[in-house]
């Protein structure tokens, strides 16, 4: 079972703060683990969802799986 912190303004794994947990944020989480999108602070830790310090495509995962 997922279970998401929520953030002060946004929920955990909300990365684009759109007040979903989908699919878009799962891209722009890979998009920035390649290097290809910028995140603010805040969306890094809201990123962060498997709470490892990193943010990447084991988090892009668990943001695809609380979405389906």
């Amino acid at each position: 079972t997922l279970k998401f912190k929520v953030n002060s303004a946004a929920q955990k794994g909300d990365v684009n703060k759109d007040g979903r947990i989908n699919s878009a944020d799962a891209l722009l989480v890979l998009q920035y683990s390649v290097g290809s999108a910028k995140l603010s602070s805040e969306q890094i830790t809201l990123a962060d969802v498997n709470n490892d310090k990193r943010v990447n495509s084991a988090d892009a995962l668990k943001i695809l799986q609380y979405a389906v």
